[in-house]
């Protein structure tokens, strides 16, 4: 019984759990873009606001996120517009798969006398 517990079952059940979620990621960048945006445009139920700012990044970042590209990052949390044309310091963590994840803002800080230039 115990066999076929461990030979049979046990592959079935790993087969089906869920991955975990990617740990934060910091990245420092300036915003080039801040927009509002429907929950329903992202499939997000119950339909919410959803900030986006698009980061040119810069500044010491892991290699998948090479200076002088842009990223996308989205909140569901309040995201003051001032922080447009501002460089910032953000924890950053992947949700969803490949195909169908975004960049998810955990916490945000903008860097006191950084500058903003391409």
């Amino acid at each position: 019984m115990i066999r076929f517990l461990t030979s049979v079952l046990l592959p079935l059940l790993t087969a089906f759990a869920v991955s975990p979620l990617s740990k934060p990621e910091k990245v420092e960048g300036c915003v080039v873009e801040y927009s509002i945006l429907s929950g329903k445009l992202l499939n997000i139920k119950p339909d919410m606001p959803v900030y986006r700012i698009t980061l040119h990044l810069k500044g010491e970042n892991k290699p998948a996120f090479a200076k002088g590209s842009t990223l996308s990052v989205l909140s569901k949390g309040s995201v003051p517009p001032w922080i447009f044309g501002r460089l910032i310091k953000a924890d950053i963590i992947f949700r969803g798969s490949k195909e169908r994840g975004n960049y998810w803002l955990e916490s945000i800080s903008v860097i006191k006398g950084g500058t903003c230039e391409f």
